[in-house]
């Protein structure tokens, strides 16, 4: 019979750090008084000659850059807050002009960590021109361009090719994830495409500039995803169990290394299980070993007899591990070396089970023997004229009785020194084979009997 054991041993729980982007929603900083101001921003700088836009609530409305109504024609709230920026992302004028904005991040990225990237953008209605081309690179150093090119670093995380930024009402939420080399102090957003590879379309507004895509940002975050995924520690089933490792909590991709895509699966065979998981693209581990073991087995012989010069082992040994031994003395080895008589038991267990068995061994003195000849010759010649039994070690029992083809007894003797002449009341028996039975014990030792033939020439 199969059992199944439903244990809840996997619990994911995927959690985010703090914000490492500081000022990532464009609020703190010195009100600007005119376009082209990020400097003025806390923790934002302009790594190149362009001039990108700080916008703020609490800029006058002469200024340009007081939202909602900013620049020429154009009208946009923040997604939150009072505050946004804004950038050129291609000009059709001037070749390969890009404008970037520049944070340094609260601590450095760690080597091998997951993080989580996300801006929100928005297309700038007074700009007819709208692009693919948005991004952010992550850089060990602070970035300074001298000129308003391209910043020569290949984005970590970007928009989509061919996936044009035309909203000018909503936000696009830009997002990905970022498995850090270590060190990364500092990110830059932009477009990092050149023309060649940068998809343009216009929007065909009669009002708007023909000529440039711009870009409004907000709420700019990078977030370390971790997760606390457990599957649990290595675990010991009895045969005919099964497991469940089923997980409590969502991810968005499971993958375990039986091939399986479900949250959960069912264990009954021995061996290591892995499961990977996905979460915004960050992607986490772990394993488990599953070990099966069986009920202990004993299984002895009966009782038995045994030499008293042997080297006799009584063994308990089981396949596997895990298992305590416990004999009659209290010992514990899987083993028990014999050496008197008695009655000797052990109980094997583990973690499926007991079993325990016992054996009652008796003794046997194996170097002491009698010894009955299989024939002798009764012919007068003083040669082999009489049958002598004879033994080795003292005898406090004995019984030696012959018999004819007919099955009549012929001789009988209970002392171990008095011979048979091969007679049978003075007369000589004929050629023949005779049977006997010898019953003897030796002193301290087992009462045993023995049977035979002898054969009577003349």
């Amino acid at each position: 019979m199969r059992y199944l054991l439903i244990l809840t041993l996997l619990y994911i729980q995927v959690s985010f750090g703090q914000n490492l982007v500081q000022n990532g929603g464009f609020e703190n900083g010195t009100c600007p008084s005119f376009a082209s101001q990020l400097n003025n921003l806390d923790n934002w700088n302009n790594p190149t000659l362009g001039t990108p836009e700080f916008y703020h609530q609490c800029a006058n409305q002469a200024s340009y850059v007081q939202p909602p109504n900013i620049l020429v024609g154009c009208h946009q709230y923040p997604r939150t807050g009072e505050g946004y920026i804004g950038l050129f992302t291609y000009r059709t004028n001037l070749s390969n002009f890009r404008e970037y904005a520049q944070n340094e991040l609260i601590t450095p990225l760690e080597a091998g960590e997951c993080y989580y990237f996300e801006m929100y953008v928005n297309h700038a209605e007074c700009n007819d021109l709208i692009s693919d081309g948005i991004g952010v690179a992550f850089s060990t150093n602070i970035v300074n361009l001298n000129s308003t090119n391209l910043i020569p670093l290949t984005p970590d995380i970007q928009n989509p090719v061919g996936a044009m930024i035309s909203d000018t009402l909503g936000w696009t939420k830009i997002s990905g994830n970022y498995i850090a080399s270590g060190g990364e102090s500092h990110l830059i957003i932009g477009n990092f495409r050149d023309d060649n590879t940068t998809t343009t379309s216009s929007l065909n507004l009669t009002s708007s500039d023909p000529t440039t895509s711009y870009l409004f940002i907000d709420d700019v975050s990078l977030t370390k995803v971790s997760s606390n995924l457990d599957i649990g520690t290595d675990t010991l089933l009895c045969d005919g169990e099964s497991i469940t490792l089923a997980a409590e909590v969502s991810a968005d991709t499971y993958l375990w290394n039986t091939g399986s895509t479900d949250s959960s699966i069912v264990v009954d065979d021995e061996g290591l299980y892995t499961l990977n998981i996905s979460y915004l693209g960050c992607s986490f581990s772990d394993e488990i070993y599953v070990s099966i073991n069986s009920i202990p087995s004993l299984q002895w012989p009966n009782d038995t007899i045994v030499c008293d010069n042997s080297d006799f082992v009584l063994k308990a040994n089981n396949t596997g591990t895990n298992y305590s031994y416990l004999w009659q003395d209290g010992s514990t080895k899987p083993y028990f070396q014999i050496d008197l008589e008695g009655l000797y038991y052990c109980t094997v267990s583990n973690e499926c089970g007991a079993v325990t068995d016992s054996m009652d061994i008796k003794m046997e003195r194996c170097h002491c023997s009698v010894y009955v000849p299989n024939s002798f010759t009764p012919n007068n010649d003083e040669i082999n004229d009489v049958l002598l039994t004879s033994s080795n070690c003292e005898l406090s029992q004995f019984h030696f009785e012959i018999f004819d083809r007919w099955g009549e007894s012929i001789f009988i003797s209970t002392d171990p020194t008095i011979q048979w002449d091969g007679k049978l009341n003075q007369v000589p028996v004929a050629n023949d084979v005779y049977s006997y039975v010898l019953k003897y014990q030796f002193v301290d030792d087992l009462y045993k009997e023995y049977s035979g033939h002898i054969t009577v020439l003349k």
